[in-house]
């Protein structure tokens, strides 16, 4: 995979916010069904991607940062960018599904998305 041109926007927070964030450990696993008996279970792949849900409170000037880099930057959805892991804050490259905006009151707001960690 070519390393992505686009980086998160340095005027967003670096982490999202914990409440209600999530992280799915990848499945690298299939399983078989056999004519008789339970199905066989074997190891996939040794590296997956990893599914997110990420929440983060920002406001009326972020998240208009954040509409204009998924909608224009990342051509909606369809490039991947450099982002930070929620947990460790390494740097990993990610694509990110339509971001949902919904006000928490005065000019705050949270904004929560889905994405996946993309394996190199």
């Amino acid at each position: 995979m070519t390393a992505p041109a686009s980086h998160w926007p340095a005027t967003l927070p670096d982490r999202p916010s914990r409440s209600g964030t999530r992280e799915q450990a990848p499945n690298l696993r299939v399983e078989s069904r056999n004519d008789i008996g339970p199905p066989k279970t074997r190891r996939k792949a040794t590296v997956g991607e990893r599914e997110l849900v990420l929440v983060y409170e920002l406001d009326e000037a972020q998240v208009a940062v954040l509409d204009e880099f998924y909608l224009t930057t990342l051509k909606s959805g369809a490039l991947p960018y450099r982002g930070f892991h929620p947990r460790d804050g390494s740097s990993v490259v990610m694509m990110m599904k339509e971001p949902e905006y919904a006000p928490r009151g005065g000019q705050e707001w949270v904004a929560r998305f889905e994405a996946r960690i993309l394996v190199s």
